[in-house]
């Protein structure tokens, strides 16, 4: 549990010898970016829950090599999401995003 942490960056090379990782739970940080290939030595990682921190965006091809079927962004500074982030999540059954996104004016 790294919850109020103050946590700014998420470094994964701390947990390489974790491979069996299920889940990681860092709620209410400072987390302003995650790397493209942060969770692609966690094959078995089945829980993101990175709620109430400051992203901006999620990265490309997030599910890469894991089997991430539940993720909780909620309360982030996220306004933008694309397909290529989730091109690769193929187990993703919940998410969960806070998102505001004006639509005013758009020719959908």
């Amino acid at each position: 549990d790294l919850t109020l942490n103050g946590l700014t960056y998420f470094d994964f090379t701390s947990l390489e010898g974790l491979p069996n990782l299920l889940r990681v739970y860092a709620p209410d940080n400072f987390l302003t970016h995650l790397e493209s290939d942060l969770f692609f030595n966690f094959p078995y990682l089945y829980y993101l829950f990175i709620p109430n921190n400051r992203l901006h965006a999620l990265p490309d091809h997030l599910c890469n090599g894991t089997q991430l079927k539940m993720l909780d962004v909620s309360g982030n500074l996220i306004r933008k999401i694309n397909r290529l982030q989730f091109t690769a999540c193929n187990y993703l059954k919940t998410m969960y995003v806070l998102l505001l996104i004006s639509l005013y004016n758009c020719k959908l």
